[in-house]
C-alpha cells in the first residue's frame, strides 16, 4: 500500500501549496481521500484523473472537497465502459 500526502494546508493553501488530499493505492485501486483545493494539479503529477477509482471526502468543508469536480468529471467524460486506458477496472481490496 502506497500512501501520497497531496497536500496538507489549512482552510486554503499556501502559494505552490494544496489543503487537504490524500492519495492512497493499492493492488491496482486507487482511493481519493479529501479532495481539498489546489489537489488536483498534485494528483496529476502522480497519475491521470481518470485512473482515480474512487473519491471519500470526510466532510463537506471546503478545504476538504473544494476539487471534487475534476476527477468526476474526468471519471464521467474520459472513462468509457468498464475500461480504462486499455486495462479493467480495479475492485476495492477486500
Amino acid at each position: 500500500m502506497r500512501l501520497t500526502v497531496l497536500g496538507g494546508c489549512g482552510a486554503w493553501p499556501a502559494a505552490g501549496q494544496a489543503c487537504s488530499g490524500y492519495l492512497v493505492e493499492h493492488d491496482g485501486f486507487r482511493l481519493l481521500i479529501d479532495p481539498g483545493y489546489a489537489i488536483v494539479p498534485r494528483l496529476l503529477q502522480f497519475v491521470p484523473a481518470d485512473d482515480v477509482d474512487a473519491v471519500l471526502v470526510s466532510h463537506g468543508h471546503p478545504d476538504h472537497c473544494a476539487d471534487l469536480n475534476p476527477p468526476w468529471w474526468a471519471q464521467a467524460h474520459l472513462r468509457s465502459g468498464s475500461q480504462a486506458h486499455g486495462r479493467p477496472r480495479p475492485r476495492p481490496p477486500g
